[in-house]
């Protein structure tokens, strides 16, 4: 799946690097007490389920762009967004392609 959405497996398990997994099964696990708790998204201090995924669909996005600058492209989900993204930044922003990738995660 990641390499279809975002162009890559990123090497987790030839590096064995477990960093962008566990940010996916914190986030899974917020998102089953949310679920269940529905009361958790009230209380202060409390950050969003999304914020940690957010950081990390970032993280992929931005390095992507820098991989364009180079002159690397890709031919996946991600890149399909970031074109549509450079083409009309106004109707297709930066949190419209973090919101499509984090459906797609």
């Amino acid at each position: 799946m990641s390499a279809a959405s975002f162009g890559g497996s990123f090497n987790q398990v030839a590096s064995d690097d477990s960093t962008q997994t566990n940010i996916f099964h914190s986030y899974l696990r917020r998102l089953a007490l949310d679920a269940q708790f529905t009361f958790l998204k009230y209380l202060p201090g409390v950050p969003p389920a999304s914020s940690e995924i957010s950081v990390l669909v970032n993280r992929i996005v931005s390095r992507r762009r820098q991989e364009m600058e180079k002159g690397i492209t890709k031919k996946d989900i991600l890149q399909m967004f970031i074109d549509t993204n450079n083409a009309d930044p106004t109707s297709f922003t930066d949190k419209h392609i973090q919101e499509e990738m984090i459906l797609f995660m």
